[in-house]
């Protein structure tokens, strides 16, 4: 009985992160219990308590009403979330490059070419999906999966505003030749070019930023971000 809660109590909050992160609930959104609870076809109690590990998250506000709210994009945080990104990505591609081998290569091929097709079709999900198994291929050839976990845990509204930027006509086959940069500069072992390129691929949100936030303006916190650059 307890590992069926368990489960339950698991699928509530995946599904619900999920729709989080991928802009099913976009931020500002108030949350129902009793709605969701009917929807999922589970009961209240699962529900309250994904909410609390939602806010553990950064996803979503439990307010003073005892209503619940899908977190704005707060760029103060999503700066934070891409220091540890940026800082963590950059030791493991040091790693990866010692490791590197033919598989990898073909791995990298054959994302940019999925990469490629879902930005011709303007499927921007997939695309966030195969940019995301494109970085995952350098954390699992280091065998640093732990810390691609931890990123992908704790870095909610970095994920949010990437696949923001995705979405914006220009900017997904800017994203795909970085793709392609980084990939030619692992062919040649050039490390100093690898790791000048992948800082430029991860703090490009510095130019895209104002774009996103004149035309999501309801998306984002309030507060001004520190324009600070964690280089």
């Amino acid at each position: 009985m307890a590992n069926n809660y368990q489960s339950i109590q698991d699928r509530v909050y995946y599904t619900l992160r999920s729709y989080i992160l991928t802009f099913k609930l976009v931020p500002g959104t108030i949350m129902s219990t009793q709605e969701i609870a009917t929807n999922l076809k589970v009961s209240r109690t699962p529900v309250r308590e994904a909410f609390i590990r939602l806010q553990r998250d950064g996803l979503v506000q439990i307010l003073p009403q005892k209503e619940t709210m899908v977190s704005l994009i707060d760029m103060n945080r999503v700066l934070q979330e891409r220091f540890l990104r940026l800082n963590m990505e950059q030791a493991v591609l040091k790693v990866f490059m010692e490791k590197l081998e033919p598989c990898h290569l073909h791995q990298l091929h054959s994302l940019i070419e999925k990469q490629l097709i879902a930005s011709i079709n303007g499927d921007h999900d997939l695309l966030h999906q195969y940019d995301n198994e494109f970085h995952r291929v350098f954390f699992d050839g280091a065998n640093q999966i732990f810390s691609w976990d931890l990123i992908n845990q704790s870095s909610t509204h970095y994920q949010r505003i990437r696949l923001l930027s995705l979405r914006e006509q220009s900017i997904p086959g800017n994203n795909v030749l970085q793709h392609q940069e980084i990939l030619r500069a692992l062919e040649t072992r050039r490390l100093d070019i690898l790791l000048k390129i992948h800082k430029e691929h991860l703090t490009k949100l510095n130019l895209e930023e104002d774009l996103l936030r004149k035309k999501n303006p309801e998306y984002f916190a309030d507060r001004t971000a520190e324009h600070q650059l964690f280089l």
